[in-house]
């Protein structure tokens, strides 16, 4: 399964300080039960828990820093399931930004769902595409992104009466440097999410249109890599959990 997913997503394509692959169990293990979800929750846990799972593939690393006391420190909450994962020996794999800068990573998975197929990678980033749409105002858009993901909140620095024909997708934390690309590249419009006070003011000095929703969006990575699995391993049981969307603003 490993083999499978790094030969699509090398975890060579990853950032520097992200940390993919295999964080607990034995690539050595006999899978049969595995599931997708976007992080590793206690309710996902307890999802594992329900349905024996053996294997739990993840967008987000569960374990961010390299060490379990750094990841205890900076969240408590992982002290117990640390605990609980060692103990049924669970299998914990993350596929992160090596999967966002595949060709068929988050950005392109977002544009699809979205139904805009026209698009050209950021050049310069591995995280981003500007997709072509047909001369959208920012309503038309978000009203584009609660029917297909199910979003209700966003923010946005932009004005409600323009048109847009180019918008770049930045799915997760966009880097501002790579809005910044996208923005010299023609996107008129930027979705992204997380956009830190900082940023929002390089945005508005700029000049650029950012709209800012749910890091939720990027939900759509469950539903790619169930689908995948299931077409590559069709003998193994693969089931998906998805995350309810958080207010983050």
């Amino acid at each position: 399964i490993i083999s499978f997913l790094e030969g699509k997503y090398p975890q060579s394509k990853a950032e520097d300080w992200d940390n993919v692959g295999l964080q607990f169990g034995n690539k050595n293990k006999k899978i049969e039960n595995v599931l997708v979800a976007l992080d590793l929750t206690t309710e996902v846990f307890e999802q594992v828990l329900q349905d024996s799972i053996d294997l739990v593939i993840t967008h987000h690393p569960f374990m961010w820093e390299r060490t379990e006391t750094e990841n205890i420190e900076n969240a408590p909450y992982k002290k117990s399931l640390i605990t609980r994962i060692k103990n049924i020996n669970l299998n914990l794999y993350a596929l992160h930004t090596n999967y966002d800068a595949g060709k068929d990573g988050t950005p392109y998975q977002v544009a699809k769902q979205l139904g805009w197929d026209k698009t050209t990678k950021v050049k310069g980033s591995d995280h981003g595409v500007i997709a072509e749409v047909d001369n959208l105002n920012l309503q038309q858009v978000k009203d584009i992104l609660w029917d297909k993901f199910n979003l209700q909140f966003s923010t946005n620095y932009s004005g409600e009466n323009k048109r847009y024909n180019k918008i770049a997708i930045f799915p997760g934390s966009g880097a501002i440097k790579d809005m910044c690309l996208a923005h010299e590249q023609g996107a008129e419009l930027i979705i992204t999410s997380d956009v830190k006070w900082s940023d929002w003011i390089t945005i508005k000095e700029q000049k650029m249109d950012v709209l800012a929703v749910s890091h939720g969006m990027e939900d759509i990575f469950v539903t790619h890599v169930h689908e995948l699995l299931k077409k590559k391993f069709p003998k193994l049981n693969v089931t998906k959990m998805h995350t309810s969307e958080i207010n983050e603003y």
